[in-house]
């Protein structure tokens, strides 16, 4: 098993899913992989990879993520969890529409840990302090819920 494993976040119908998870495993070994579903109970079911954990908590099926304080809380509990009982030291975590372009994306990523001396990587960072952004504004509580 390598040092790094990818946290799959998924919701769509199961065929869709493990074709997602087939596609991942051109690049990640399979026991590397772990789908997060947040989807419907009965396609959970039906998925066919085996490494996947259901998300019940209703924080992630929000509409107005901002406004409704979507959490990922239960998915990286679920990962943590998962990776402890791995050999990882690194996880990637990912949604359903992000695909691995290159068959060295991990290694990349865990060279570039290294060479910024960083815990964790990210992309699309912004700040929205003092903004009209929903995020900046639900976490001031500078608005009012269920006005």
């Amino acid at each position: 098993m390598s040092k790094s494993s990818v946290i799959l976040l998924v919701h769509q119908a199961a065929e869709y899913v493990d074709s997602v998870a087939k596609l991942w495993c051109r690049f990640v070994p399979k026991e590397d992989l772990l789908l997060t579903y947040g989807g419907k109970e009965e396609e959970f079911e039906k998925i066919s990879f085996p490494n996947k954990v259901f998300v019940a908590d209703p924080r992630l099926r929000t509409v107005d993520h901002g406004f409704e304080k979507q959490s990922y809380s239960e998915v990286f509990a679920n990962a943590s969890h998962w990776m402890s009982k791995t050999s990882a030291r690194t996880g990637l975590f990912v949604e359903s529409d992000v695909y691995p372009l290159r068959p060295d994306l991990m290694g990349c990523l865990e060279n570039r840990l290294g060479e910024e001396k960083a815990d964790g990587l990210a992309c699309w960072l912004r700040d929205v302090t003092d903004s009209s952004e929903p995020h900046y504004l639900a976490s001031s509580q500078k608005i009012g819920y269920g006005l």
